[in-house]
């Protein structure tokens, strides 16, 4: 016998150890009970691959490493791999499908591009093993399930990066022969986005503005900067996509508050300037003053606080 025969023989016998092995493991699951993608690569049972064919969609390949017949089931959310710096994609609607004991299955999955400050992913570009989009992301696959691909679209990438819809707009476009651009994900998409996060109660940043920071789970959480259309600014800190903290907000009209925010509201200790000099500074409830200084333009200064009534009244300092 040959060397290379003998070595063909031994990578057999290895796989087949590696497959009983396997097999063994998974003899607590039902061949009549559906099984989530997920729950099945992360134990081994299964391999995930796919490639790239559009930002809409992707061709996938799932393969069945045991002796065991699998009902498979792929929720909205689950999300293929990038195995270079692509994108990776996350499929819109359920699937269900039936594994034999090691077979493959071969799909065309309807899916999303996340993670929009990496390149959008070609047909060269290849996915290598699946993992679950954080719930906030989750929850809007859900509840955008059959909507039009663009709407999807540009839901993801206000989620996962805070895209602006000017971003989001920019970031998607082609260009024909006559140097005519086009954009794909319009205005309309992005407000049908925008009205799906606002009923789900997901902030984002899909109105006009943009926002450059920090983020987790796929929100505004740190310290960033939010510019708005009119010239609005907030620089300051955010929690879990809300104003929240120490921040400044600068109005296009000359207006300036400085101070504590809680969820996007003025609330604790700030100052509030006017063009003209004049100035509070005091306490904030939910954006409203309750009590402070005011100094007038001229650098006269009162002590003022809102009555029970919601009135203001000059008075002496409490002591």
């Amino acid at each position: 016998m040959g060397l290379f025969t003998r070595i063909k023989e031994w990578q057999v016998n290895r796989n087949e150890i590696k497959i009983a092995k396997l097999t063994e493991k998974a003899a607590d699951l039902k061949e009549d009970q559906p099984y989530d993608l997920l729950f099945l690569y992360e134990r081994g049972f299964v391999r995930a691959k796919g490639s790239g064919q559009s930002i809409t969609k992707l061709h996938a390949e799932v393969e069945n490493l045991i002796r065991k017949k699998l009902n498979v089931t792929v929720a909205p959310g689950t999300y293929f791999v990038s195995s270079s710096t692509h994108q990776n994609m996350v499929t819109t609607i359920d699937y269900s499908f039936t594994l034999h004991p090691c077979s493959s299955q071969y799909l065309e999955i309807k899916a999303a591009c996340i993670n929009a400050d990496r390149p959008i992913p070609g047909k060269s570009d290849r996915f290598n093993g699946v993992a679950r989009v954080s719930e906030n992301i989750s929850r809007f696959l859900e509840a955008s399930r059959n909507k039009d691909p663009m709407v999807i679209q540009a839901g993801v990438w206000a989620l996962t990066d805070n895209y602006s819809r000017t971003k989001i707009k920019n970031h998607l476009f082609s260009r024909d022969q006559y140097g005519n651009i086009t954009y794909p994900i319009t205005d309309n998409h992005i407000n049908k986005a925008a009205e799906i996060l606002d009923q789900l109660n997901l902030p984002h940043f899909l109105g006009e503005g943009t926002y450059e920071g920090e983020s987790r789970n796929d929100v505004a959480h740190g310290k960033g900067r939010y510019i708005s259309n009119d010239g609005t600014i907030y620089d300051g800190e955010w929690n879990n996509g809300n104003r929240h903290g120490f921040g400044k907000k600068t109005f296009s009209e000359g207006y300036s508050y400085e101070g504590e925010f809680k969820n996007n509201k003025m609330d604790g200790f700030g100052t509030y300037l006017w063009p003209n000099g004049a100035k509070y500074i005091g306490k904030y409830h939910e954006g409203n003053e309750i009590g402070g200084w005011y100094y007038y333009a001229n650098g006269e200064k009162r002590w003022m606080f809102r009555n029970s009534k919601g009135e203001w009244e000059i008075s002496d300092p409490p002591e």
